[in-house]
């Protein structure tokens, strides 16, 4: 973001949180966001889609546990970090941060996970990515 304030560089795609007030304050411009829709966080900025850019993918986080550990706790866990996001601080908080707190299910967050391996399949075999080992 340094280089960026500076012109040394002419863009770079950042989380929202990342440049969201730079924005507000004029050193920088967002052009777009990646989103379906547009972020609370900064709502006159368009998405890639409205730009007529066809580009949509946003970031997420998730909560994981061994993979033996049993359904009951997963559940118990699950019904807590739900109950946590849906507290009116907690989504002024991290709406502030450009995050969109949502609420879901342990199934839920596998369909998210297998659509976005297979829309970014492409990607990354076309780039010959390999992780290390």
């Amino acid at each position: 973001m340094n280089d960026l304030v500076a012109g040394q560089i002419p863009f770079v795609v950042v989380p929202l949180s990342d440049c969201a007030e730079l924005h507000r304050t004029g050193r920088v411009r967002v052009l777009a966001t990646s989103g379906a829709q547009r972020s609370p966080l900064l709502p006159d900025v368009p998405t890639f889609q409205e730009a007529g850019v066809p580009v949509q993918g946003v970031g997420w986080y998730a909560v994981y546990a061994p993979a033996k550990t049993p359904a009951s706790l997963i559940d118990r866990v699950n019904k807590a970090i739900n109950a946590g996001l849906a507290t009116p601080d907690f989504q002024e908080r991290v709406l502030k941060l450009g995050l969109v707190p949502k609420v879901s299910t342990p199934s839920e967050l596998a369909a998210i996970q297998k659509a976005d391996a297979e829309r970014w399949a492409p990607a990354v075999k076309a780039s010959d990515f390999t992780p290390q080992q």
